[in-house]
């Protein structure tokens, strides 16, 4: 019955996805994927519980209706508009460019067998702790614009080979290329590079090393930067030798991956390790630019770090005499209060008239 109910929603999100589509339009609108997908969810709910009051099902046969229409929705898209978004395929003629210019270069001392443990048990480890999250964080992206749940980057590694970088999708599709809301959150955490740790086990990346940049952008700074392709001696790594959250120069990026090259060790990617870990926790971020005078018409406005916000104005204090009785006959008691616009407290003063 399982497998009943999961084929069952599979295919029903199919069918409400491509039934009303026009012929001359081939991709539905984004309203029709995210509406095939809860109507599925939501009819095979229901005849699940139809079955479970007959004792015809299990109580988790409705995870497989679930299950089967959120792989419907994925396989539906995958259809319409591929599963997979490349981003910055450079020319074959580029690619050979940057694989030739990297023919000599300057050689660094490595130990490769701790770094590859490192690398392997880190990547491995990696994977079974975070894989839970892979389909959670693929239906937030699919369902706030269906289409490409993965990205994949053309970038340069070692020795100057180009190979696919593998990631999730944070931007919309189109030419703005504007952030997702979800996508927001996964930088935030880094939790859009979790697929790279397939490049990691395949031996493609190392999890510390120079930021792998995309073929493109290599080729030009080979001809801006001397020595540029000193950073591809070694594979590339998750974890860059910047710290996070930085926007360096290419000839900054340079030095500090000279200097990492130069020092390379066990301890040194540890380190590394836990400095990325610890910015992240924090979300430390670049403060942000002053502007310029001649955008504020010659004033200048502070950074939003950098306000301080205004000190209230303490004023004095006014007395305020009032009287009040208990009872008839009885006591009157008299009390004065001060009142300002920080502090307000009263002295009580009894007598007996």
């Amino acid at each position: 019955m399982n497998y009943v109910l999961f084929f069952a929603s599979l295919l029903l999100v199919m069918t409400l996805a491509w039934l009303p589509t026009p012929s001359d339009r081939p991709v539905a609108a984004a309203w029709l994927y995210r509406t095939a997908l809860l109507g599925s969810a939501a009819l095979t709910s229901t005849a699940w519980y139809g079955l479970y009051v007959h004792n015809w099902a299990t109580p988790y046969a409705v995870l497989s209706a679930v299950i089967g229409a959120v792989v419907g929705a994925l396989v539906t898209t995958g259809i319409d508009m591929g599963s997979v978004e490349y981003l910055a395929v450079p020319s074959s003629d580029t690619r050979t460019r940057v694989r030739t210019a990297h023919s000599v270069f300057q050689r660094y001392r490595c130990r490769t067998l701790p770094k590859w443990t490192l690398d392997l048990l880190g990547a491995s480890v990696g994977l079974v702790l975070t894989l839970p999250l892979w389909p959670v964080i693929a239906l937030l992206i699919w369902f706030e614009e269906p289409g490409p749940v993965f990205r994949v980057e053309y970038v340069v590694g070692k020795r100057g080979v180009t190979f696919r970088r593998y990631g999730f999708r944070t931007t919309r599709r189109g030419a703005e290329r504007r952030t997702l809301t979800v996508g927001r959150f996964l930088r935030r955490w880094h939790l859009d590079a979790l697929p790279a740790l397939a490049n990691v086990l395949i031996g493609q990346m190392s999890l510390v090393g120079p930021v792998p940049q995309r073929t493109v952008l290599v080729w030009a700074h080979l001809g801006e930067v001397p020595g540029y392709s000193e950073r591809h001696t070694v594979k590339p790594g998750m974890v860059g030798t910047v710290p996070p959250y930085d926007d360096p120069t290419p000839m900054e990026r340079l030095d500090a991956d000279r200097a990492y090259l130069r020092r390379m060790s066990f301890l040194l990617d540890l380190w590394l390790l836990v400095r990325a870990a610890a910015a992240t926790l924090r979300g430390r971020r670049r403060p942000a630019p002053a502007a310029s005078p001649q955008a504020t018409g010659g004033r200048v406005v502070p950074t939003k770090r950098s306000a301080v916000p205004p000190v209230p104005v303490r004023r004095e204090a006014w007395p305020v005499r009032y009287e009040r009785s208990t009872r008839p006959g009885g006591r009157r008691t008299t009390s004065t209060v001060y009142r300002s616009a920080t502090f307000s407290h009263a002295l009580p003063t009894n007598r007996r008239d």
